[in-house]
C-alpha cells in the first residue's frame, strides 16, 4: 500500500470556496424581486453582477475535480475498492443534505397541520405540502430529482445531482482501472472530457447525464449550463499536472497527450463561442481560466493559507456546504423578519452584509451540529485545511418555500463534497 503524497494538499482552495459561497449568497440576497424593483438599476454594476451569477457553478465543479482526482488517487494508492470511494461520498454529502429536506419537508407539514386545525387560513405551505408526492420526496433525497426532471424541494440541490453523478462515473473508473494506476485513470478521463465536450457541440442528444443537461433543472425555473462535466475535467486535469509525474519525468508519448488535451480543449471553448448557440456558453472561459489560475498560485499555496487577513474567508470555506444547504432557507424568513419588525428595507449594501452575516451565523450552527460529528476522528485530529471536500455551490438558490411551491405547481401544470480529498488533503 503507496501513501498519498503530501503535495496533494491545495489548501487556498478553502479560500476559493469561501468567496465563490459569499457570492452566491450576494447572488440570491439581489435576486429578491423587491430589490430588483427598487434598487437595481439596469446596466450597472450590480445589474452586471447578476447577469454574471451562474459562472460560479462550473467554477465550484474545477475545484470539485481537484478534490475527486485526489480523494481518487488516495483511494488508489491505499489500494481501498471503489466501494469504499462510494461510501465515504455518501458519508459526506446525504446526511447534511437530507437533514435540510426533512426540515423542509416538516415545516411544510406543521403548516398544513395549523391550516387544517384552523389556526391559519391560506398558508401556501400548506398547499405545498399538499402537492408532494412520494415519487418527489424519494427523487429528491437521493438526489436524482435533476436527471428525471422533478421539482426540486430545496432548489440549489440541482448541483449535487451533478456531483452524485460524477462520484458515479470516478467510482466506476476505479473500479475499471484500480490496478493500472490513478494516473492512468485520469488520462482516460481526459479523453473522456474531450470526447463529450466535442459532442456536446456535434451531437448533444447522443449525450446522456451528467455529460448533458436535462431542459429544466428545476421545474419552473429552465437553466442551461453547457459544459458541466468539462469543468470537472478541468479540475482533474489541473490535478493531473500539479500532483502527477513532473513534467520532465514523463514519456514523449505523455507529453503530446497532454499538450493534444489542451489543445483539443481550447479549440473546442473556441468553437463553442464562435458557433454554439447555448446559453451561457463564454463560460467556459471563465472556468479555464479559473483551473490557470489555480494552476499558477499553487506554487504560494502555504504563503496564501498563512495570511492573516484572509481567515474570515477560509472559515466561510470550511462551512460552505452547510452554507449551501441552508441560504435558502435562511434568506426568506431573515425578509420577513425584518418585515414583522418592521424595520425599513436599509440601504442596499447594509441589507446585503447583514443578510450574508445572518446566512454564515446559521450555516455555523448547522455546520457544528450536523457536519462536524460526521468527520472522521482523524479528519478532526488533522490540520484544519487538510480534508477535503467536494466544493460544490448551487446557482438556483430560490427557497425551500419555493421548491415546495414547485411541487404544487407541477402537480397541475406537469410542468458540495466529501470532506476528504482525504486527511492529507484539503478542506472545507
Amino acid at each position: 500500500m503507496k501513501e498519498p503524497s503530501a503535495k496533494r494538499v491545495y489548501g487556498s482552495l478553502d479560500m476559493w470556496r469561501g468567496l465563490l459561497a459569499m457570492w452566491v449568497v450576494i447572488f440570491h440576497v439581489l435576486l429578491d424581486p423587491a430589490i430588483h424593483r427598487n434598487s437595481i438599476v439596469p446596466g450597472s454594476l450590480i445589474a452586471e453582477f447578476i447577469s454574471w451569477g451562474p459562472v460560479r457553478v462550473p467554477m465550484f465543479f474545477v475545484i470539485s475535480g481537484y478534490c475527486m482526482a485526489a480523494a481518487a488517487a488516495n483511494t488508489m494508492d491505499r489500494n481501498h475498492s471503489s466501494w469504499q470511494f462510494v461510501v465515504a461520498r455518501v458519508r459526506r454529502i446525504y446526511p447534511p443534505h437530507l437533514t435540510v429536506l426533512l426540515i423542509a419537508i416538516f415545516t411544510a407539514g406543521l403548516a398544513w397541520l395549523a391550516q387544517d386545525m384552523g389556526f391559519v387560513n391560506g398558508s401556501n405551505l400548506a398547499r405545498h405540502f399538499e402537492g408532494l408526492t412520494t415519487g418527489v420526496i424519494i427523487a429528491n433525497a437521493v438526489l436524482l430529482h435533476g436527471p428525471l426532471d422533478q421539482p426540486s424541494l430545496n432548489a440549489v440541490t440541482w448541483t449535487l445531482c451533478y456531483e452524485v453523478a460524477f462520484y458515479a462515473v470516478m467510482a466506476i473508473a476505479i473500479l475499471m482501472l484500480r490496478s493500472k494506476g490513478w494516473q492512468l485513470m485520469l488520462k482516460v478521463l481526459h479523453a473522456v472530457t474531450v470526447l463529450t465536450f466535442g459532442l456536446s457541440l456535434l451531437f448533444p442528444t447522443w449525450l446522456v447525464f451528467p455529460f448533458s443537461i436535462p431542459a429544466h433543472v428545476t421545474v419552473g425555473e429552465p437553466y442551461v449550463m453547457v459544459n458541466a462535466w468539462t469543468s470537472f475535467g478541468e479540475g482533474l486535469l489541473l490535478f493531473d499536472l500539479l500532483c502527477g509525474k513532473p513534467w520532465k519525468e514523463r514519456t514523449t508519448n505523455d507529453k503530446y497527450f497532454y499538450i493534444g488535451v489542451i489543445f483539443s480543449l481550447f479549440i473546442l471553448i473556441v468553437a463553442q463561442i464562435t458557433y454554439s448557440k447555448l446559453p451561457n456558453s463564454t463560460h467556459v472561459v471563465v472556468t479555464s481560466l479559473f483551473a490557470i489560475l489555480l494552476y499558477l498560485l499553487h506554487p504560494f499555496d502555504k504563503r496564501i493559507c498563512g495570511t492573516k487577513w484572509l481567515k474570515g474567508i477560509f472559515f466561510v470555506g470550511s462551512i460552505s456546504y452547510s452554507l449551501y444547504l441552508t441560504h435558502s432557507m435562511v434568506l426568506p424568513n431573515w425578509e420577513k423578519l425584518l418585515s414583522a419588525l418592521k424595520i425599513p428595507m436599509p440601504l442596499l449594501e447594509v441589507y446585503v452584509l447583514f443578510a450574508l452575516a445572518a446566512c454564515i451565523a446559521f450555516a455555523y450552527v448547522f455546520y457544528s451540529l450536523v457536519e462536524v460529528p460526521l468527520i472522521p476522528s482523524k479528519s478532526k485530529k488533522a490540520s484544519p485545511r487538510v480534508a477535503n471536500n467536494e466544493g460544490v455551490i448551487g446557482y438556483s438558490g430560490g427557497q425551500i418555500a419555493d421548491g415546495l411551491h414547485n411541487v404544487a405547481d407541477a402537480k397541475t401544470d406537469h410542468s458540495v463534497s466529501e470532506r476528504e480529498q482525504d486527511p492529507s488533503v484539503s478542506k472545507r
